[in-house]
């Protein structure tokens, strides 16, 4: 019994599902078994009540649905487990699947995985696919009862039977892994393939993959299919396909005519908190790679990226609280703070400019013992700069002993990588005969 409508509303309801250990996530889809006008909610709502209080079933679980969706009235996950309760007691599936899955995360009643189990096992026996599919994960988890990979796999079975997205993606992976079964590459991806067929996104993306590379002799290199499943993906949502087909469009060579939708997929990427997406945004903003450039927004984004311990946004953020550009004010406090972090990871450019602070008390006490620290540092991965600024206290004495001879050394080190201040002392200490 696998309907288009029952196996939506538990997306819907399910969202992100962690049953314990690993259910995965569901899509979102409609919030009504029998599909209510959805330009007047309001009413709909209105009706299924009337009937759910004369002991409709299809109503009282629809009425759960707005509960639990919160846009007609207010969300009550208690009002909501309520009334699917009430319709699974009159063996509505559907209903029974909600309660079953609210009392095994615990939303609207107090959690108790085992009473969650048998009210998804009820749904799955009357043949709904997506019950079929917890069933199955709650035996290899663990779920509301003990491990068992054999009934795992049988429940698994019968929901692949009846084409359900998700459950094909999972036995498609036990057959990579060898859960349950016999380790089996073409059966991989075959149920690989019909769960991307099916719209499950995750395959799609890791379908993607597949086609982008080739995969021995079952999957062709086939970029243009990959380029579709990951649109397919992305469509959807899901935010690692998101970044990687913005990432492909702007390493093409159509990135000029492509940029805006590099933009639109980095930003949905970016909004759902992915790092690598908020990264490459406030790089475009920052230099101003087809969008205007806006250091504002740039700092918006490395904030976030730099929040998540990104050490190049941390750098970044450094610069602009030292400049005061793209920030309310500047701030040397706030600039050392970002350095110091980024830094301690080993970004050598921080590293450089952590040491500048210190040398010339901006934002912090002076300290060239502490300069010279971080300058040591930063040469260690050949940066330039902290070459030059090495070589200026080996000239000048500070933070170390005075000596030209090792000074030299630091200052064609530095000019041998284009440093301009490094290669015009290099020509007035020739021209001094030194």
């Amino acid at each position: 019994m696998k309907t288009q409508q029952h196996s939506d509303n538990i997306r819907h309801f399910v969202g992100t599902v962690v049953l314990c250990v690993s259910f995965i996530g569901a899509v979102a889809g409609s919030i009504a078994t029998a599909e209510p006008d959805t330009n007047n909610k309001a009413e709909a709502f209105k009706w299924y009540l009337k009937a759910a209080e004369q002991g409709n079933a299809r109503a009282q679980d629809n009425l759960g649905m707005c509960y639990l969706e919160g846009e007609v009235v207010e969300e009550n996950m208690a009002e909501a487990a309520k009334w699917f309760e009430k319709a699974a007691r009159q063996g509505y599936a559907p209903a029974m699947e909600h309660i079953g899955v609210c009392y095994s995360m615990g939303r609207g009643v107090k959690r108790d995985t085992k009473i969650g189990l048998e009210w998804l096992m009820k749904a799955a026996e009357a043949g709904c696919s997506y019950s079929q599919y917890l069933v199955a994960l709650c035996y290899e988890n663990g779920v509301g009862v003990e491990k068992n990979a054999k009934e795992a796999v049988q429940w698994m079975r019968k929901a692949v039977e009846q084409e359900e997205p998700e459950a094909e993606f999972m036995m498609s992976t036990w057959y990579a892994n060898g859960y349950g079964v016999g380790k089996d590459e073409h059966k991989f991806i075959d149920l690989l393939s019909k769960a991307a067929k099916h719209g499950n996104a995750e395959a799609q993306y890791a379908l993607s993959a597949f086609c982008g590379q080739g995969y021995g002799d079952i999957v062709k290199k086939d970029m243009k299919e990959a380029i579709k499943l990951l649109r397919k993906a992305a469509d959807q949502g899901h935010v690692l396909a998101q970044y990687k087909l913005a990432m492909c469009y702007f390493e093409s060579d159509e990135v000029d005519e492509k940029m805006g939708e590099v933009l639109r997929l980095m930003r949905a990427a970016a909004e759902k908190d992915y790092l690598g997406a908020q990264i490459f945004l406030g790089q475009c903003y920052s230099r101003g790679v087809g969008v205007a450039r806006n250091m504002k927004e740039a700092v918006k984004w490395w904030r976030m990226a730099a929040e998540k311990g990104d050490a190049e946004s941390q750098y970044y953020l450094g610069l602009c609280y030292d400049s005061g550009e793209g920030v309310s004010k500047k701030d040397e406090a706030e600039a050392v703070k970002w350095w110091s972090k980024a830094a301690g990871q080993g970004n050598a450019d921080a590293q450089a400019s952590l040491g500048c602070a210190y040398f010339n008390g901006d934002g912090v006490k002076v300290d060239y013992g502490m300069a010279v620290k971080w300058w040591r540092e930063a040469v260690k991965k050949n940066n330039k700069n902290a070459q030059y600024y090495l070589a200026v206290c080996y000239l000048m004495g500070k933070g170390v002993k005075k000596n030209p001879n090792v000074a030299l050394e630091w200052l064609r080190k530095a000019a041998d990588q284009g440093h301009r201040e490094a290669r015009e002392i290099l020509e007035k200490m020739k021209k001094q005969g030194m």
